[in-house]
């Protein structure tokens, strides 16, 4: 089972006066009638902080065949 959230979340850090906005990335349920039952978070999470105009993508890998994968992330924050 596969759920793609449609959207975005906004986040307003009080102290600093931030205002973020980012996506949601895919969640999958694995092996939910045979093996162990496993959640996994992949796909692009894209950030846009509205105060300071900075942006990043986030990039969740997805959980490969023998859990490669697992676990693994690359980001870039522009400027």
């Amino acid at each position: 089972m596969e759920i793609k959230p449609l959207g975005s979340t906004n986040v307003l850090l009080l102290k600093t006066n931030d205002h973020i906005t980012y996506t949601k990335n895919k969640t999958s349920v694995n092996n939910i009638i045979i093996g162990k039952t496993y959640i996994d978070h992949f796909g692009e999470m894209i950030f846009i902080n509205h105060t300071t105009n900075e942006t990043g993508v986030l990039n969740l890998k997805e959980r490969g065949w023998r859990d490669r994968g697992a676990f693994e992330v690359e980001g870039e924050i522009k400027d």
